[in-house]
């Protein structure tokens, strides 16, 4: 049996549940233009995980997608509305919405990337590295 935490995730309603292990590879805030539109704000806080590190504890059914472009989608809970994971659909990753979590993960965010679409009226102010896009210029 593994020692790795596992972090109890919800929707806003609580009808969606997770489990997810501590195990992110990468944990940030995303700038693009299309997290902004889906989380309502400036950025959104995510993090990258393995989607097998990912179980569905409760209200799978109410989980429903937005096809945002030809590989990557959105999820949200059709009930509340809450953003819950980004995917690319041809790829064993999800990004999780950190917002999500009702447990703290070890690790911090540390990075910021699509900084070249960032908000115009938000400033950066934190120390973590910046990037236009993502580490290795996709």
């Amino acid at each position: 049996m593994s020692d790795v935490r596992i972090l109890s995730a919800t929707c806003l309603c609580g009808q969606v549940a997770f489990q997810i292990e501590d195990s992110f590879l990468i944990l940030g805030y995303c700038h693009c233009s299309e997290c902004q539109k889906f989380s309502g704000s400036q950025c959104s806080a995510w993090g990258r995980i393995e989607r097998a590190k990912v179980s569905i504890q409760l209200g799978g059914s109410l989980i429903k997608h937005y096809q945002k472009n030809e590989t990557g989608r959105v999820a949200f809970c059709s009930h509340c509305g809450s953003s819950l994971y980004n995917e690319q659909i041809h790829e064993d990753f999800l990004g999780i919405r950190l917002g999500i979590l009702d447990d703290e993960p070890d690790a911090k965010p540390t990075l910021h990337v699509y900084c070249d679409s960032r908000a115009p009226w938000h400033e950066i102010t934190d120390t973590l590295l910046q990037f236009e896009t993502v580490p290795g210029g996709n």
